[in-house]
């Protein structure tokens, strides 16, 4: 019993020396380089729980960096020691910094990225991969963002869009409150699906097991920020989440053998339609890379892959899109002279006669390329409310970072370049608080000019957003079909917590959504 006790107690004196060595030695890294001050025994924790304190419980936490960041005057990058917590960070607030670490030397994505994303995306997934792997997955996804092959998707989005306009018509005549996120992320998600696997879900008025387990995925997710770096506390919600993911899978696996067996649509005069879905594009593009360049059918290592980029394709594709057009419907209802010029421009490039917008834009789907205010509006509206933090990368030993004569490193650390302080920094975007479209419409050496490598919600470099033209499309014909029939506004019924007096700002619910999903009046055009 001695012996027990004296290796138990020998092994507790160790394990403590171990910690107090590894706490020291990962402290005095911190020594010389920026920050906020900095505690000999906490890091920088404390500073992150007087940001996280100042503000409302439920902010999302990508704000936190920017916040640190005026509170403490730092430059253009600096350092946080979150360890034992999570991983230190470098974070980026700065153009050029962030091409460094995303363009020029293209660092790897870090594990974050992979631990955050993989209860809803599975391992696989092109957000998380690294080295071959990735080129080969993104190689196997570009084709079904080409934009030859979404042109091809606009008719069925805009059938979706005229749906959406009769669900807020219904709306309107209640005069009723209702969350906008929840109506504009089914219309979104219809559309996913019908890019990638040419099914119709009806999401919008129905809930098809694809569609709800996928959004019930997301419920699934704690929202708390300690969440972010530890294990999920709740064994009942982990079970939960497995058994969703495999009905997922199972559900995915079952619509892409369908789909691929599905025989080739024939015209009149025996001609093959050519096939134009994503998942489509993806086994061609799959099997020319893995074996003769002959498309030779379904591989068990084809159906691996693809749900996984289904599952991000789906849900990435509605989240982030579904938030941006609910931002969009929020600035458009406080800024009437810019809603004027939008309507306008949709009067003269597709006539006043609203309910023949949805025939002509089939007719003619290039007219969406000629709204360049409303483009401006919707990246405007993305520089202002990302839905996607940033980026997390790996650093590099071989890859310091120079700056101003001097050098810092970016190993061990998480190099995070944080896009929301990017695009709210006033030395980056004048007036970074005020609504202005006009930034993406004036010349390069206008003082509004968006400065290069500045916008980055859809990221830049090799890794940028495979969906981001998709995202755009889509986002332009629900303006369309919505903006000329309805005045949009928020409706929260009780005050509540504000940031930077802005009550609708954005929480944590795996993107950056809009607060309590924005509860929102409709009422007909006056």
């Amino acid at each position: 019993m001695g012996i027990k006790l004296y290796i138990a107690a020998a092994t507790s004196v160790a394990l403590t020396a171990m910690f107090f060595y590894k706490l020291i030695t990962h402290r005095r890294m911190f020594r010389n380089l920026p920050g906020p001050p900095h505690h000999w025994l906490f890091g920088h924790l404390p500073i992150m729980g007087k940001i996280a304190a100042s503000l409302p419980p439920d902010a999302n936490p990508q704000a936190y960096a920017h916040y640190i960041r005026k509170e403490y005057k730092l430059g253009e990058f600096f350092y946080l020691d979150l360890w034992p917590l999570t991983e230190s960070q470098l974070v980026c607030c700065d153009p050029e910094i962030a091409a460094y670490i995303t363009q020029v030397k293209n660092f790897d994505k870090g594990a974050m990225i992979s631990k955050f994303m993989e209860p809803l995306v599975g391992k696989k997934s092109v957000v998380a991969l690294n080295g071959a792997e990735w080129k080969m997955v993104r190689r196997v996804l570009n084709p079904g963002f080409a934009t030859s092959a979404l042109q091809q998707h606009i008719p069925n989005i805009i059938n979706d869009a005229c749906i959406f306009a009769g669900i807020l018509e219904e709306h309107a005549k209640k005069g009723d409150v209702f969350p906008m996120e929840e109506h504009v992320a089914r219309v979104i998600i219809n559309i996913m699906c019908r890019v990638a696997l040419d099914i119709d879900c009806k999401a919008q008025t129905e809930d098809h097991p694809l569609t709800a387990g996928i959004r019930m995925q997301a419920d699934l997710q704690p929202v708390a920020l300690l969440a972010r770096y530890l294990p999920d506390p709740n064994p009942y919600r982990r079970w939960l989440r497995a058994r969703n993911t495999k009905r997922i899978n199972k559900l995915i696996v079952n619509i892409v053998q369908d789909r691929i067996n599905k025989p080739e649509t024939v015209t009149a005069d025996g001609k093959k339609i050519k096939k134009h879905h994503f998942v489509d594009l993806a086994l061609e593009a799959f099997n020319e890379q893995s074996g003769d360049g002959k498309v030779t059918g379904i591989s068990p290592q084809f159906l691996e892959m693809m749900t996984s980029q289904i599952k991000s394709v789906i849900f990435a594709g509605h989240d982030s899109s579904a938030n941006t057009v609910c931002y969009v419907f929020h600035e458009l209802s406080r800024h009437p002279k810019i809603l004027a010029k939008v309507r306008a421009e949709h009067d003269e490039i597709l006539g006043t006669d609203i309910d023949k917008a949805a025939d002509i834009m089939k007719a003619n789907p290039a007219l969406l390329n000629k709204m360049d205010y409303t483009l401006a509006v919707i990246k405007e509206t993305l520089r202002k409310w990302p839905p996607i933090a940033g980026s997390y990368r790996f650093g590099s030993k071989e890859h310091p970072l120079s700056h101003n004569g001097n050098t810092y490193p970016t190993y061990p650390f998480a190099c995070y370049v944080n896009d929301y302080a990017i695009m709210r920094s006033e030395e980056v975007f004048p007036e970074p608080l005020a609504f202005k479209p006009e930034r993406f419409l004036v010349p390069d050496d206008h003082p509004l000019a968006v400065p290069k490598n500045a916008w980055r919600p859809f990221e830049k470099g090799p890794r940028f957003c495979v969906g981001e033209a998709m995202a755009l499309i889509q986002t332009k014909v629900l303006l369309v079909m919505v903006l000329r029939k309805f005045d949009i506004s928020v409706a929260y019924e009780h005050p509540g917590p504000e940031m930077e007096g802005e009550r609708m700002y954005q929480t944590l619910h795996v993107t950056a959504k809009p607060k309590d999903s924005m509860p929102a009046r409709v009422s007909f055009r006056k």
